[in-house]
Order: structure tokens, then C-alpha cells, then sequence
């Protein structure tokens, strides 16, 4: 199954995953550059998880990735 939503992975057929701030936040730290891109575009997304989301693309461009 195909998923836009890099904070829900499939377990079983079912979406599991981060829906509260934190735990997004947490996850965005390890996310790659199109994971992040697909992040800003979630419905909903809270604030801060959008800044969380904007400076791992700046630590990411400064890293040469």
C-alpha cells in the first residue's frame, strides 16, 4: 500500500503512527528530504511540527543531502 503520510506506516493493513505533535516531532528528525516535503503537505499538521519539519530541510541542505 502506497501512503503520502510519512508519520503512518502499515502494520497488518493498518495505519499506525504518530498523530500528536510530539511524536511527529520526534519522527521528523530522522526524516530524509522527500519525507519532509510529503510531511509539509498532511492535512492538519500542527505549527510546530511544520517548524520541526522546516529546519530538519535547512540541517539537511547544510549537510549536503
Amino acid at each position: 500500500m502506497s501512503n503520502a503520510d510519512p508519520f503512518l506506516t502499515w502494520v497488518n493493513g493498518y495505519p499506525c503512527g504518530a498523530i500528536d505533535a510530539q511524536g511527529r516531532i520526534y519522527m521528523v528528525r530522522k526524516f530524509n528530504r522527500e519525507q519532509c516535503e510529503a510531511a509539509l503537505k498532511v492535512d492538519g499538521l500542527q505549527k510546530s511540527v511544520e517548524k520541526a519539519v522546516h529546519s530538519r530541510l535547512r540541517k539537511l541542505a547544510k549537510d549536503g543531502e
